[in-house]
Protein backbone atom coordinates (compact mmCIF):
# COMPACT_ATOMS: atom_id res chain seq x y z
CA UNK A 1 0.00 0.00 0.00
CA UNK A 2 1.05 3.62 -0.53
CA UNK A 3 2.66 5.24 2.30
CA UNK A 4 0.17 8.12 4.13
CA UNK A 5 -0.07 11.18 4.13
CA UNK A 6 -0.03 11.58 0.38
CA UNK A 7 -1.95 14.50 -1.62
CA UNK A 8 -4.05 13.99 -4.58
CA UNK A 9 -5.34 16.10 -7.43
CA UNK A 10 -9.20 15.50 -8.37
CA UNK A 11 -10.91 15.94 -11.43
CA UNK A 12 -11.90 19.18 -10.90
CA UNK A 13 -8.12 20.57 -9.27
CA UNK A 14 -8.94 20.61 -5.78
CA UNK A 15 -6.53 18.77 -4.10
CA UNK A 16 -6.83 16.68 -0.99
CA UNK A 17 -4.75 14.77 1.20
CA UNK A 18 -5.18 11.50 2.48
CA UNK A 19 -4.12 9.66 5.60
CA UNK A 20 -5.02 6.46 7.85
CA UNK A 21 -7.91 7.68 10.67
CA UNK A 22 -6.12 8.22 14.59
CA UNK A 23 -7.95 8.10 17.69
CA UNK A 24 -6.88 11.93 17.82
CA UNK A 25 -8.90 12.22 14.33
CA UNK A 26 -12.21 12.27 16.67
CA UNK A 27 -13.39 16.04 17.20
CA UNK A 28 -12.55 16.62 13.62
CA UNK A 29 -14.50 13.69 12.53
CA UNK A 30 -17.70 14.83 14.96
CA UNK A 31 -17.72 18.41 13.07
CA UNK A 32 -17.79 16.90 10.01
CA UNK A 33 -20.75 14.73 10.89
CA UNK A 34 -22.90 17.66 12.29
CA UNK A 35 -22.08 19.54 8.68
CA UNK A 36 -23.50 16.16 6.31
CA UNK A 37 -26.82 17.01 5.73
CA UNK A 38 -29.81 14.83 6.84
CA UNK A 39 -29.68 13.32 3.42
CA UNK A 40 -25.98 12.01 3.10
CA UNK A 41 -26.19 10.74 6.96
CA UNK A 42 -29.26 8.68 6.26
CA UNK A 43 -27.78 7.03 3.03
CA UNK A 44 -24.67 6.61 4.99
CA UNK A 45 -26.66 5.41 8.19
CA UNK A 46 -29.41 3.75 6.47
CA UNK A 47 -31.93 5.65 8.61
CA UNK A 48 -32.50 9.18 10.21
CA UNK A 49 -29.56 9.53 12.49
CA UNK A 50 -28.57 13.10 13.97
CA UNK A 51 -25.32 11.99 16.33
CA UNK A 52 -23.71 8.87 17.07
CA UNK A 53 -22.99 7.64 21.13
CA UNK A 54 -19.20 7.87 21.92
CA UNK A 55 -18.53 4.41 21.94
CA UNK A 56 -19.14 4.46 18.10
CA UNK A 57 -17.19 7.14 17.61
CA UNK A 58 -14.41 5.35 19.49
CA UNK A 59 -14.70 2.79 17.35
CA UNK A 60 -14.65 4.43 14.53
CA UNK A 61 -11.75 6.26 15.46
CA UNK A 62 -9.64 2.98 16.86
CA UNK A 63 -8.03 1.46 13.41
CA UNK A 64 -5.69 -1.17 13.21
CA UNK A 65 -4.94 -0.86 10.23
CA UNK A 66 -5.43 -4.46 9.00
CA UNK A 67 -9.04 -5.26 10.30
CA UNK A 68 -10.25 -2.46 10.76
CA UNK A 69 -8.80 -0.11 8.13
CA UNK A 70 -10.19 3.43 7.81
CA UNK A 71 -8.65 6.55 5.37
CA UNK A 72 -9.91 10.23 5.74
CA UNK A 73 -9.57 13.30 2.96
CA UNK A 74 -8.50 16.55 3.96
CA UNK A 75 -9.11 19.84 2.94
CA UNK A 76 -6.37 22.56 2.17
CA UNK A 77 -7.84 23.76 5.84
CA UNK A 78 -7.36 20.64 7.14
CA UNK A 79 -11.26 19.57 7.23
CA UNK A 80 -12.18 16.01 6.93
CA UNK A 81 -14.12 15.91 3.41
CA UNK A 82 -14.56 12.29 3.13
CA UNK A 83 -14.03 8.88 5.00
CA UNK A 84 -13.79 5.49 3.97
CA UNK A 85 -13.00 2.31 5.76
CA UNK A 86 -13.34 -1.63 5.47
CA UNK A 87 -13.93 -3.84 8.75
CA UNK A 88 -12.45 -6.92 8.02
CA UNK A 89 -15.62 -10.11 8.48
CA UNK A 90 -14.53 -12.34 11.25
CA UNK A 91 -16.39 -15.65 9.94
CA UNK A 92 -15.05 -14.74 6.45
CA UNK A 93 -11.25 -13.37 7.01
CA UNK A 94 -11.15 -12.76 3.38
CA UNK A 95 -14.26 -10.46 2.84
CA UNK A 96 -14.77 -7.18 4.57
CA UNK A 97 -17.82 -4.53 5.15
CA UNK A 98 -16.94 -1.09 3.72
CA UNK A 99 -18.48 1.98 3.82
CA UNK A 100 -17.93 5.49 2.62
CA UNK A 101 -19.29 8.96 3.40
CA UNK A 102 -18.22 12.25 1.32
CA UNK A 103 -18.75 15.60 2.46
CA UNK A 104 -21.86 17.28 0.66
CA UNK A 105 -19.43 20.01 -1.03
CA UNK A 106 -17.41 17.35 -2.10
CA UNK A 107 -19.44 14.80 -3.69
CA UNK A 108 -19.64 13.89 -7.37
CA UNK A 109 -15.77 15.43 -7.69
CA UNK A 110 -13.95 12.73 -7.65
CA UNK A 111 -13.19 12.24 -4.18
CA UNK A 112 -15.79 9.06 -3.57
CA UNK A 113 -13.57 6.98 -6.60
CA UNK A 114 -10.27 7.97 -4.84
CA UNK A 115 -11.22 6.94 -1.41
CA UNK A 116 -12.46 3.71 -2.65
CA UNK A 117 -9.53 2.85 -4.98
CA UNK A 118 -6.91 3.65 -1.40
CA UNK A 119 -9.58 0.83 -0.12
CA UNK A 120 -9.46 -1.89 -2.59
CA UNK A 121 -5.25 -1.43 -2.83
CA UNK A 122 -5.31 -1.71 1.30
CA UNK A 123 -7.71 -4.44 1.02
CA UNK A 124 -5.87 -6.45 -1.66
CA UNK A 125 -2.60 -5.93 -0.25
CA UNK A 126 -4.38 -7.38 3.76
CA UNK A 127 -6.01 -10.59 2.07
CA UNK A 128 -9.02 -9.10 1.37
CA UNK A 129 -10.98 -9.84 -1.85
CA UNK A 130 -14.29 -9.13 -1.78
CA UNK A 131 -16.48 -5.76 -0.20
CA UNK A 132 -20.07 -6.04 1.44
CA UNK A 133 -21.51 -2.51 1.30
CA UNK A 134 -25.08 -2.02 2.74
CA UNK A 135 -27.28 0.87 0.78
CA UNK A 136 -30.57 2.24 -0.01
CA UNK A 137 -31.94 1.39 -3.40
CA UNK A 138 -31.85 4.51 -4.08
CA UNK A 139 -27.94 4.92 -3.34
CA UNK A 140 -27.22 4.60 -6.99
CA UNK A 141 -23.48 6.40 -6.28
CA UNK A 142 -21.95 3.31 -4.19
CA UNK A 143 -23.25 0.65 -7.05
CA UNK A 144 -21.40 2.93 -9.68
CA UNK A 145 -18.23 3.25 -6.95
CA UNK A 146 -18.17 -0.58 -6.51
CA UNK A 147 -18.81 -1.29 -10.45
CA UNK A 148 -15.53 -0.01 -10.96
CA UNK A 149 -13.57 -2.94 -9.17
CA UNK A 150 -15.23 -5.62 -9.82
CA UNK A 151 -18.67 -7.54 -10.63
CA UNK A 152 -21.57 -6.82 -8.35
CA UNK A 153 -24.05 -9.01 -6.89
CA UNK A 154 -27.04 -7.22 -5.27
CA UNK A 155 -29.86 -8.64 -2.75
CA UNK A 156 -32.85 -6.33 -1.40
CA UNK A 157 -34.56 -7.42 2.45
CA UNK A 158 -35.90 -5.35 4.74
CA UNK A 159 -36.06 -2.02 2.24
CA UNK A 160 -31.64 -2.09 2.09
CA UNK A 161 -29.73 -3.33 -0.47
CA UNK A 162 -26.20 -6.03 0.27
CA UNK A 163 -24.37 -5.46 -2.22
CA UNK A 164 -21.28 -7.48 -2.85
CA UNK A 165 -18.00 -6.94 -5.07
CA UNK A 166 -15.75 -9.19 -5.76
CA UNK A 167 -12.31 -7.27 -6.48
CA UNK A 168 -10.95 -7.49 -9.93
CA UNK A 169 -7.36 -9.13 -9.47
CA UNK A 170 -8.59 -11.45 -6.64
CA UNK A 171 -9.05 -14.73 -6.53
CA UNK A 172 -12.75 -16.36 -7.04
CA UNK A 173 -15.16 -16.48 -3.71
Amino acid sequence: MRDLPRAYRLADGALVHVRHVRPSDERMLRAAFRELSARSRYQRFLGPVSELSDALWRYLCAVDGRDHVAFVALDADSRAVGVARFVRQWMTPSSAEMAITVADAWQRRGLGGLLVALLVEAARSGGVDAFVAYALPNNVGIRRLLARHGPLRVSVAGGEETIVVQLCGSRAA
